[in-house]
């Protein structure tokens, strides 16, 4: 038993030779397979009903060919010469003049220095506006600080009282 887990453990390892491997299929062919194997009887019955198919179109030696180092050398050299050809056209070639005074507007591009001066006052005054008027509570807010003073000032002789009782009790 702990032979043949120990062939599994070497089996799929992929470290088992050719009549390990005879042993192991004649032990899942045999029947006499313990519950614990019960989970790889499949694979190798699936090994042994793939070998009663027989191939119809006979097999090719496809070897791939190996890169020489000209070939490697050649297509690096053109490529580049490629790549330089194409930066020298846009380098050399300029795109046609436009014009160097626009802005874009909603997404659209406006020429007219104009307009687009137009609508930035515009926009200038709408958030000016804004401001005044959230400004507008703290106005109000500094004309009752300045109200509240004369409190201070209340608070702050009673506090000079106090101590003066304090000091003629003693």
């Amino acid at each position: 038993m702990e032979t043949m887990n120990d062939l599994l453990e070497k089996y799929f390892k992929g470290e088992t030779s050719l009549a390990e491997e005879q042993v192991l299929k004649n032990y899942f062919l045999s029947g006499q397979i313990s519950a614990e194997h019960e989970l790889y009887k499949a694979l190798f019955d699936t090994f042994e009903d793939e070998k009663q198919y027989k191939l119809t179109a006979p097999l090719k030696m496809v070897a791939d060919k190996q890169s020489s180092g000209k070939h490697i050398w050649i297509k690096t050299v053109s490529y580049s010469g490629i790549a330089a050809a194409l930066i020298l056209a846009l380098w050399v070639v300029k795109p046609a003049k436009q014009s160097d005074t626009f802005a874009i507007i909603s997404g659209k591009k406006i020429e007219s220095p104009e307009y687009a001066q137009k609508y930035a006052e515009a926009k200038i005054t709408k958030v000016n506006n804004m401001l005044r008027s959230s400004m507008k509570p703290m106005r109000s807010l500094s004309t009752v600080r300045k109200g509240l003073e004369p409190l201070r000032k209340i608070s702050e002789t009673k506090e000079k009282i106090e101590e003066i009782k304090n000091k003629v009790q003693f």
